[in-house]
């Protein structure tokens, strides 16, 4: 496929999506500004310079780009990511009580648009960044902000793939409402809460350069979850079920090389801070998933066995 028919195809977030999301965002952030006054002023109590230093480090670290895109102020973040966790845990108490609404026609359906959703969605960011990776003439790693007009279309798809993190938390509520408590785990609400502020930092202090990378590879990653999560709604298995972890990690891992090949080598056009967030970020999750990867191996295993006992 030649550069200048990568160029033409109309796959680039439209100005007018991120215009109109914007709009919408608007009453929200308004009433939150009320409640922000609130924790401003107790902040100040504890520690005079510290709003300083905040809104000082803000300031510095804002890129270009992120000061025209919605949903960029840390507030709404930490709001957003608490209100996850007090429905999870409000939604988990109730679902102990009510019946599960998992046999009913209209969940199903529900959890069908929802998976089918995710993985047309995770399928135009792959395509989409790659697009723009290859229209910037990217190389794999080691590429600079672009903080110009022409990093605006990376811009954009990545402050996408960054808000579809919000959506994503219906994970965690179809799990509740299907009473899958056991599905609920450390990992998961970890995992969960945890990259949507992560990406949130990305997006505002790089949302362009080598940041494209891991969005394109956790989209490639759940083109294919989601569409296991999908077909398995229909009762079919997908071939790649028993591989879905092993690919997690070794996203996991090839993120971590990343990072620690940025970190090692101080990029002057790229944010060492997010090389070192994203290091850090990824130790963690090879621990946690490789853990329940041979915890859920054990666990399989002693199954196995004991139904050879029973027969």
């Amino acid at each position: 496929m030649s550069l200048q028919i990568l160029k033409e195809l109309p796959m680039e977030v439209p100005d007018q999506l991120i215009s109109t999301l914007r709009d919408l965002c608007h009453p929200i952030s308004t009433q939150m500004e009320a409640l922000q006054q609130v924790v401003r002023g107790y902040v100040a109590k504890l520690s005079p310079s510290l709003e300083g230093n905040i809104d000082l480090w803000l300031v510095r670290n804002q890129n270009g780009h992120a000061k025209t895109l919605p949903l960029m102020d840390p507030f709404d973040v930490a709001v957003i990511s608490l209100a996850y966790l007090s429905v999870l845990l409000v939604l988990g108490s109730v679902m102990k009580v009510l019946p599960s609404p998992k046999e009913t026609a209209l969940f199903k359906a529900f959890v069908r648009l929802h998976n089918l959703f995710l993985t047309l969605l995770s399928l135009y960011m792959v395509f989409e960044i790659t697009r723009q990776a290859i229209l910037s003439d990217y190389s794999i790693w080691f590429n600079n902000l672009d903080n110009t007009r022409g990093g605006w279309p990376m811009a954009k798809i990545l402050w996408i793939f960054y808000v579809s993190k919000i959506y994503e938390f219906m994970d965690t509520i179809v799990m509740l409402l299907r009473k899958s408590f056991r599905q609920v785990t450390f990992l998961h609400v970890y995992h969960h809460c945890s990259i949507f502020p992560i990406w949130w930092l990305v997006v505002f202090m790089g949302p362009t350069g080598d940041s494209y990378f891991s969005a394109a590879l956790n989209s490639f990653v759940h083109v294919v979850m989601y569409s296991y999560y999908l077909m398995a709604t229909f009762h079919i298995i997908a071939p790649w079920k028993y591989y879905i972890t092993i690919f997690q990690m070794l996203q996991f891992a090839i993120n971590f090389l990343q990072a620690f090949a940025l970190w090692y080598k101080k990029m002057p056009g790229y944010p060492v801070l997010l090389a070192q967030v994203l290091l850090f970020y990824m130790i963690t999750l090879l621990v946690l998933f490789y853990n329940f990867y041979t915890t859920s191996k054990k666990a399989a295993q002693e199954k196995k066995r004991m139904e050879g006992k029973t027969q």
